[in-house]
C-alpha cells in the first residue's frame, strides 16, 4: 500500500507527496495536472513502472490541491512551480530525474528547466497545457465560480451576511461611524451576525486608515470586519453582499453608492442628507438614518439583518425599478435638454 507523507514549503504550508527513493539512482518525477490530485490512475501507474525498474519517484500536490494546505484560489503557476522546486530539491536531491507532466503539470514542468537543466534527463507531456489563456479557460468558469473567488479572495463567510461599505478612506465618508455602529449591532446580536467589508483606497490618507484600524480593533472587530483596498469587478462587489451602507457625513450632491447599490437590487443604508434623500425611498428602496449618529445607524443595521429573503429581495427589486425610472440615459439626457432650453428661453 502506497503512503502519502506530508512537506512543509514555502509560507509554512503542508505539501502532500508519495515518493520511492533510491540513492543514486534516476527518479521520475510526475506533476499533476489543475484541480487535480495525486490519487488518480497515472501516478500510480508510473510508481508501479517505476518501482517494476528501480528508478526512483516523487508526485506532489501543490498547494490547495488534493490534500495539500493552503487555498486554491490563493494559488497561481508562479507559486505551484517554486513549490515544485522545493520538494525535488528536498527528495531528488541530487539524483537525475525525467519530468512527467500531466496537463498544467506540463506547465510546470517547463518551469523546473529554469533550476534544474543539468539533473533533467527528459520530459514527457501527458495532454500538455504549457499555458492558459484568459479565452480559453477564464470566460468559461461560470458566474458562481467568479463569486466564490471573491469571497475567498476577501476572506468572507458565505453562510454570514456581508455588509457593504464602499468609497474611498476619508473622515466625511463616515468609516467611523460604520465602525462604531457595528460594535453597537454584535452587542445586540452578538459576533456571529455578519461579516462586514470596508472597500476603498486611502489615497494616501494613512493615518486616518491607521485610526479607524485602530478604532475596529478597539471593539473587537478584526475577524468580522475586513479592509479590501481595491476591487476590479464593482458590479461583482454588490453582488456578493446583503446589504450597502453609504454612511456620509457631509452631504454629497449625487452619492453613486446610494445608486448602484439599488441598480444591483441590494438594499441601501444611507446618510439622510444630500443626495441620497432624493435617490432612496426610505423603507421601499432602501433606509434612512440620522447622518452622523451611530446608534441610528446601528438600528436599521439590525432591522436589515433581521428581515427574511423575500423582503430583502423585495426591497431589491424596487430599488431597481426606482433606479430604471429616474435615471436611464434618455430621460437624464432629456432632462438636462430641458434645463438648458429653459435657461436660453
Amino acid at each position: 500500500m502506497n503512503k502519502f507523507k506530508y512537506i512543509r514549503v514555502l509560507n509554512n504550508k503542508e505539501i502532500r507527496y508519495l515518493s520511492k527513493e533510491y540513492k543514486d539512482n534516476l527518479y521520475i518525477v510526475f506533476l499533476h495536472g489543475f484541480m487535480s490530485s495525486i490519487e488518480g490512475e497515472k501516478p500510480q501507474a508510473i510508481l508501479k513502472f517505476a518501482k517494476k525498474n528501480k528508478l526512483g519517484f516523487l508526485a506532489l500536490e501543490y498547494s490547495g490541491h488534493g490534500k495539500s494546505s493552503g487555498k486554491f484560489t490563493k494559488g497561481n503557476i508562479t507559486q505551484w512551480s517554486k513549490e515544485v522546486e522545493t520538494v525535488i530539491k528536498k527528495i531528488v536531491k541530487k539524483n537525475k530525474f525525467i519530468l512527467v507532466g500531466s496537463s498544467m503539470g506540463a506547465w510546470l514542468s517547463l518551469n523546473q528547466f529554469k533550476y534544474f537543466k543539468d539533473q533533467i534527463k527528459g520530459f514527457l507531456g501527458i495532454g500538455s497545457a504549457p499555458e492558459f489563456l484568459q479565452n480559453l479557460m477564464w470566460k468559461k468558469f461560470s458566474k458562481k465560480n467568479e463569486e466564490n473567488r471573491l469571497i475567498s479572495d476577501w476572506e468572507v463567510d458565505k453562510n454570514k451576511k456581508i455588509i457593504l461599505m464602499p468609497g474611498r478612506l476619508t473622515a466625511w465618508k463616515g468609516q467611523e461611524t460604520f465602525i462604531e455602529a457595528l460594535n453597537l449591532v454584535n452587542k445586540e446580536l452578538g459576533y456571529d451576525s455578519f461579516n462586514a467589508v470596508i472597500l476603498g483606497s486611502d489615497q494616501g490618507r494613512d493615518i486616518y486608515t491607521k485610526k479607524i484600524k485602530r478604532l475596529a480593533e478597539q471593539y473587537r472587530l478584526t475577524s468580522q470586519l475586513k479592509f479590501i483596498e481595491h476591487c476590479k469587478n464593482m458590479p461583482l462587489a454588490y453582488k456578493i453582499s446583503d446589504i450597502v451602507i453609504s454612511a456620509s457625513v457631509e452631504p454629497e450632491a449625487f452619492g453613486r453608492v446610494a445608486v448602484e447599490a439599488q441598480s444591483m437590487e441590494k438594499p441601501i443604508i444611507a446618510s439622510d442628507i444630500g443626495g441620497s434623500n432624493e435617490t432612496i425611498v426610505d423603507n421601499i428602496t432602501g433606509f434612512l438614518f440620522q447622518s452622523g449618529n451611530a446608534e441610528a445607524l446601528s438600528k436599521k443595521i439590525v432591522e436589515a439583518l433581521q428581515l427574511d429573503e423575500s423582503r430583502l429581495k423585495s426591497i431589491g427589486i424596487e430599488g431597481r425599478k426606482n433606479i430604471i425610472k429616474k435615471f436611464n440615459v434618455e430621460k437624464m439626457c432629456f432632462s438636462t435638454y430641458s434645463e438648458y432650453k429653459k435657461l436660453l428661453n
